[in-house]
């Protein structure tokens, strides 16, 4: 490719006019009448009045708009709503916290579907607004698609910070000879006060980026041009957060495309500096970027190290400490903001609706890095979904999407690994990992129905995959036995013969992990016992714990990590994420019923099932989870072992047997080998 930038992108506009409030029309990719989204906060960005995560919903046509607010759960029992609310346009947003006292606890993860009669926008944040909670950074999608007109929502720092440490909104026009009004209005509902003007008019008559730093200035904007451009809000220097990053096709505003603009608070922090991460959906695809100080000079180019085949990700890091950036593509890509150590993997991944292949909302072929938290909703009931990996070497996966919505997750985590998530038919998917901010996208968008009604929809051919599994067929030695004879024919068989055992640990991140680096999980203290006991080495140990696993993610890779292994001893403990994301009890105790089928039918080992282990923040949060995995115990004679029993037990055991509300620490751990080894030798 000849790397030739001009000094104005070669997006192509075609002619249209700018949509009223009024009679908004397709043209939105952020507004609609119908969102459902996950929201969370975090505990230290949680100050008085606010007592959680809140919402702001923002009308974008004139007069009153009604709307109906619930909670969403897989467990019925923890539904709430409708909530019905009406917001007049003059007041310009209305908020779940402080105008409709609904505020989201902190820690917790929450769904929320919200429907309204008129169209609106949607504006997440993570914990109310503060000096000391910054909203991180966000693009701000244009209220019409036209790139004209923008409602922003800003946070500053106090009086007496540097600079480099308040908000700025940062733009950058597309063509020459465009004008910017920014209006804005105090926030009377919290805190500070405006200090710039409530009207202020700038020509960007030859300049192509403008970098606007405020001070104490809470409140709402109103951003106008008179051109297209690009918005950018970031907090501090410090918080460079997830920014997915849009751009403009005849006139029209997408998020997948071949040339991107942004602007970055381009401080590190800690060593922790901003980068860019770019998705390629387009085969055999070169990335470049151009870095650039605010007169629009080039400081740096830089050329990715190699041509990304489609699904691959790719990590550029910017360390030339200026703000603007500039990439280009030859084939479609799309790209957002994180902050990483250097040559690292991206350390924050906050509230991220990501976009389909054809570059808007709610479609049926996506291309992401799945995470642990990665939510997929449709806006049809029990959609079903499948995960398929672009390297080949995953077997795929899958899963219905009860009530229209799930944990997505991912059944491994390798970093950089990307998937492909198709759908049957078209549907929103929230990517979110940290804490919620930035805007959120609407089911019913628009724009995407126009894409899905044409002949122009973009669908991407599966990956072939290398991995095969196929069930098989093992007789089971233990099958029928009582539970206390299969513990004693394990151990006359193998461990009196000095046989070689191999034990596979299956379950989330409380198996995966002590918590603390070089700290030994249950699972290995118990190998090590029995190989002082026992007196010999042949006990060897699998570790097949992800964090962020629930049933459905064990379905999907126990033939692959568990049958495949052929383990003599194999531990089983789900139920931490099931219950902590309200899984309906029903689908639960079902999909466990087909993780312990498949254990008896595939493998030759002995089965010990253990319970979850609790939250400290609501002790009673899982207990009838527990109660499931001990009504199949009974069933199916399989030895069976309360790990919320075991723990809580404990003196102060919330205190001092866990990391954090949810991981067992090493002494955690400690105390359930020491009782799952009482349980199986009848010793201490």
């Amino acid at each position: 490719m000849n790397w030739k930038i001009d000094p104005f992108p070669r997006m192509v506009f075609a002619c249209f006019f700018l949509l009223t409030t009024n009679n908004l029309k397709a043209q939105s990719l952020a507004a609609g009448k119908h969102f459902i989204f996950q929201t969370n906060a975090g505990e230290t960005y949680v100050f008085e009045p606010y007592k959680g995560a809140t919402f702001k919903v923002i009308p974008v046509e004139e007069g009153i708009t009604t709307i109906q607010v619930r909670y969403l759960s897989d467990n019925p029992k923890e539904n709430r709503g409708p909530f019905s609310f009406t917001i007049d346009k003059k007041n310009l947003y209305w908020e779940s916290g402080l105008d409709g006292n609904l505020f989201f606890p902190p820690v917790l993860n929450h769904t929320v579907e919200v429907k309204s009669d008129k169209n609106i926008m949607i504006f997440l944040n993570f914990g109310g607004h503060h000096l000391k909670n910054h909203h991180g950074g966000y693009a701000i999608p244009s209220v019409d698609g036209s790139g004209k007109l923008f409602y922003a929502w800003l946070v500053t720092s106090g009086d007496d910070q540097k600079p480099e440490e308040n908000a700025c909104v940062r733009i950058v026009a597309l063509e020459p000879d465009t004008t910017i009004t920014i209006k804005g209005w105090e926030d009377k509902r919290a805190y500070g006060k405006l200090k710039e003007k409530e009207q202020q008019t700038i020509s960007m008559k030859d300049k192509k980026f403008l970098d606007l730093n405020y001070g104490n200035a809470w409140g709402f904007r109103e951003i106008s041009s008179t051109k297209p451009i690009f918005l950018y809000v970031t907090p501090d220097s410090y918080n460079n957060f997830t920014m997915l990053h849009p751009t403009y096709e005849n006139g029209k505003e997408k998020y997948v495309g071949k040339e991107f603009y942004g602007g970055v608070n381009p401080f590190p922090e800690r060593n922790f500096y901003p980068c860019l991460v770019v998705t390629c959906i387009d085969d055999n695809t070169e990335v470049y970027l151009e870095e650039m100080k605010d007169d629009g000079t080039v400081v740096k180019k830089t050329q990715a190290t190699r041509i990304l085949k489609q699904g691959e990700e790719y990590i550029f890091y910017l360390t030339s400490g200026v703000p603007w950036y500039h990439i280009v593509s030859t084939g479609d890509i799309y790209v957002y903001t994180s902050k990483t150590l250097l040559n690292g993997y991206p350390y924050i991944r906050d509230t991220l609706f990501l976009p389909d292949v054809n570059g808007v909302f709610r479609g049926t072929d996506f291309i992401l890095n799945i995470g642990m938290e990665t939510l997929a909703y449709s806006s049809k009931e029990d959609c079903e979904l499948t995960v398929y990996s672009f390297d080949g070497n995953f077997s795929p996966f899958r899963m219905k999407l009860e009530n229209g919505y799930s944990l997505l997750g991912c059944p491994r985590i390798y970093g950089t690994k990307q998937y492909l998530v198709s759908f049957e038919t078209p549907s929103l998917v929230q990517f979110n990992t940290a804490y919620s901010m930035g805007y959120a996208f609407p089911v019913d968008s628009p724009v995407a129905s126009v894409y899905f009604s044409s002949n122009k929809v973009r669908k991407i051919t599966p990956p072939k995959q290398n991995i095969n599994i196929v069930s098989k067929k093992e007789d089971n030695e233990y099958k029928n036995l009582p539970a206390e004879e299969k513990i004693s024919r394990f151990k006359n068989e193998y461990l009196m013969n000095k046989k070689p055992v191999k034990i596979v640990a299956f379950g989330d991140s409380v198996t995966n992990s002590a918590r603390v680096s070089g700290a030994k999980t249950f699972w290995q203290i118990i190998a090590e016992k029995i190989k002082e006991k026992y007196g010999y080495e042949g006990i060897t140990c699998v570790n097949r714990g992800i964090g962020g696993n629930n049933v459905f993610h064990a379905l999907s890779r126990i033939r692959e990590d568990v049958v495949n292994e052929d383990p003599q001893l194999v531990f089983v403990m789900f139920g931490v994420n099931d219950g902590y994301r309200g899984m309906n009890l029903n689908v639960y105790e079902k999909n466990m019923r087909k993780i312990v089928e498949i254990l008896e039918n595939e493998t030759n080992a002995l089965i010990i099932l253990l319970g979850p282990t609790p939250l400290t923040t609501k002790k009673d949060a899982f207990v009838e989870y527990d109660k499931i995995i001990e009504k199949l115990s009974k069933e199916k004679k399989i030895p069976y072992l309360s790990m919320q029993q075991i723990l809580m037990k404990e003196p102060e055991w919330d205190k001092k047997l866990f990391t954090d509300f949810c991981h067992p620490g090493p002494e955690g751990h400690r105390i359930m080998a020491e009782d799952i080894w009482k349980f199986l030798f009848g010793e201490k």
